[in-house]
C-alpha cells in the first residue's frame, strides 16, 4: 500500500512526494492519503488560531482527494502508533512524505523509518519546502554562516530546469496562488520601497501559505524568474541581480525569499538553536527574565514560584505581561502587539522593532517573545521565526550587532509618519505613561552585552 503522509505539505499540486506517490500507484485504491493530529507535538485546543486553519485545510483536501475517488484518512495519536495499525492492516506500506527539518520532526521521521524498516516497509523522503536545505562552504566544507555568501552561492547554485521543477500532476488543479499572483502582477515592482510602510498593504503576505505548504516555493520563484526572462533579462541578471531601478522591488523581495531558505539552512545543520542562541557566548546571557523562570498555563505566563521574592525577576515579568497586553506605552509596540492579539499576524518591521524592545529595553530572554509569538502568530514558523527573533536579539547567525537597538519612538515616525498603523489598533484608548526609559535602558542593554562579550 502507498501512503501520502502530509505534514508541512497542504497542497495537491507542485508536492514532490505526492508527485512520486501518484506515478507509482497503478489504481486509486492502492493510494491513501494521511493526515496524523500528532499527540507529541498537539494542544488540539479547537480555538487556537493554527488549529482552526488545519481543520479548515484539511476539510478541503479531504472533499478534493475524495471527489476523485482517493481515500483520505485522518488519525489522533502518535506516528510510530499509527503506523503500527496502519501495518497490522496492510502489512508492508512504501510512505512518501517531505522532508521537515525541525530537531522533533528529524527524530519521528526516524523512529517511523525504523518502525517500516522492520515491517520491509520503507519511509520515503523529499525535498520540497526549501530550494536548497545543504549548501556548504565549498573550501570550508562547512554551511554557510553569513547570508551575503549563502545568497551568492544559493544564486550561483540554482538550475531552473531542475531545482524548480514543477512537480504538477494529471489530477489535482493549482490552486491558492491568487494572493502570490495578484502581488506579483503589480505590488512587487515598489516592494523595496513599500515593504517597511507599516500601514500599506505592500508585502505579499503569503507567510501563512508557506508555513503550511498551501503554495510551493518553487511555484514562488519560478514565477520570480519569469518577470526576469518576460522581460529580455537573462539568468546572468537574475544571478547578480544587477538590474535596472525598475526591478529593485523583485530583487528585494527574492532576497527575502533567499533569507527564510537560509533560516531553514541553519536549523537543519545547526539543530541546536531551537532552544539556544547560535553565538555560544550569548547563550551565558542573565536577562532580567529568563526563559526558564515561566511556566505557561493555558498560554497565559506565571512567574515560577522560588522567583517571586526576586525583585529583579518580579519587576520583569510584570513588564512581561504589560507587553503581552500591549500596556508598555510605547505606541508602536502596543500596536503591534494588539495586531498579533487580534489578527494573528503582524507586520515584518513591526515584529523586528517589537523584538528588539523585548530584549535590549525590558531585558527579557529572546525565547519568550519567540513563543509567545508560537502562541499567536498563523504564520509562526521555527526556522524563520527563530533566526528572526536572534537576529533582532542580535544572538544569532549573521545577526544585527548587539549595538543596534530599535528607538520604538523613532522607528514610529519614520514607518507610521501619519499615524494610520498606530491609530488603526490603539483607536481611541487613553494615551499610556511609557513603561521605561528607552536612553537609560540602552545603556543597560549594552553593558550587559559588552560584559558577557568579554
Amino acid at each position: 500500500m502507498y501512503i501520502h503522509w502530509f505534514r508541512s505539505d497542504l497542497r495537491l499540486w507542485d508536492n514532490h512526494a505526492l508527485s512520486v506517490s501518484l506515478d507509482l500507484a497503478k489504481n486509486k485504491s492502492d493510494l491513501k492519503f494521511l493526515w496524523i493530529w500528532d499527540k507529541n507535538i498537539t494542544s488540539f485546543n479547537s480555538d487556537n488560531i493554527k488549529i482552526k486553519y488545519l481543520t479548515s485545510r484539511l476539510d478541503f483536501l479531504k472533499s478534493e482527494v475524495e471527489k476523485h475517488g482517493f481515500e483520505f484518512i485522518e488519525s489522533t495519536g502518535k506516528p510510530t502508533q499509527i503506523f503500527a495499525t496502519l501495518l497490522d492492516k496492510y502489512k508492508t506500506l512504501q510512505v512518501f512524505a517531505n522532508e521537515d527539518y525541525s530537531p522533533y520532526s528529524k527524530s519521528r521521521d526516524k523512529l517511523v523509518s525504523e518502525l517500516l524498516n522492520l515491517h520491509d516497509s520503507e519511509l520515503n523522503l523529499f525535498k520540497d519546502s526549501t530550494i536548497f536545505p545543504d549548501i556548504i562552504n565549498s573550501k570550508t566544507k562547512l554551511p554557510y554562516k553569513v547570508l551575503t555568501y549563502y545568497k551568492t552561492e544559493w544564486l550561483n547554485k540554482l538550475n531552473i530546469d531542475i531545482d524548480l521543477k514543477n512537480y504538477s500532476n494529471d489530477i489535482f488543479l493549482q490552486s491558492d496562488t491568487e494572493s502570490f499572483d495578484e502581488f506579483l502582477s503589480s505590488k512587487i515592482y515598489d516592494y523595496h520601497k513599500s515593504r517597511d510602510l507599516i500601514a500599506e498593504n505592500g508585502t505579499s503576505k503569503i507567510s501563512h501559505l508557506l508555513k503550511f505548504g498551501v503554495i510551493s516555493i518553487r511555484y514562488v520563484i519560478r514565477e520570480i524568474v519569469k518577470v526576469y526572462l518576460e522581460s529580455n533579462l537573462d539568468l546572468k541578471d537574475f544571478r547578480s541581480l544587477k538590474l535596472n531601478p525598475k526591478f529593485s522591488g523583485v530583487e528585494s523581495y527574492l532576497s527575502e525569499i533567499i533569507w527564510r531558505e537560509f533560516y531553514k539552512m541553519i536549523l537543519n545543520f545547526y539543530p541546536e538553536v531551537a532552544k539556544l542562541a547560535f553565538q555560544e557566548k550569548y547563550r551565558k546571557l542573565n536577562w532580567d527574565l529568563n526563559f526558564e523562570d515561566i511556566v505557561w498555563q493555558n498560554e497565559i505566563p506565571v512567574l515560577k514560584t522560588q522567583f517571586q521574592n526576586n525583585s529583579i525577576k518580579l519587576k520583569a515579568y510584570n513588564n512581561f505581561l504589560k507587553f503581552i497586553n500591549s500596556q508598555t506605552g510605547f505606541e508602536l509596540v502596543d500596536a503591534g502587539i494588539a495586531q498579533l492579539n487580534l489578527e494573528y499576524w503582524m507586520h515584518n518591521r513591526v515584529r523586528m522593532i517589537i523584538a528588539s524592545f523585548l530584549t535590549k529595553d525590558l531585558h527579557i530572554d529572546w525565547r519568550l517573545g519567540k513563543y509567545y509569538f508560537k502562541l499567536k502568530l498563523l504564520d509562526w514558523d521555527l526556522a524563520s521565526n527563530n533566526g528572526g527573533w536572534q537576529w533582532s536579539a542580535g544572538v544569532g547567525t549573521d545577526a544585527a550587532p548587539y549595538f543596534r537597538i530599535f528607538n520604538p519612538d523613532e522607528q514610529a515616525e519614520k514607518y507610521d509618519p501619519k499615524r494610520i498603523y498606530r491609530d488603526k489598533y490603539l483607536k481611541e484608548r487613553d494615551k499610556l505613561e511609557k513603561m521605561i526609559d528607552h536612553k537609560l535602558e540602552r545603556v543597560r542593554a549594552l553593558e550587559r552585552y559588552q560584559s558577557t562579550s568579554i
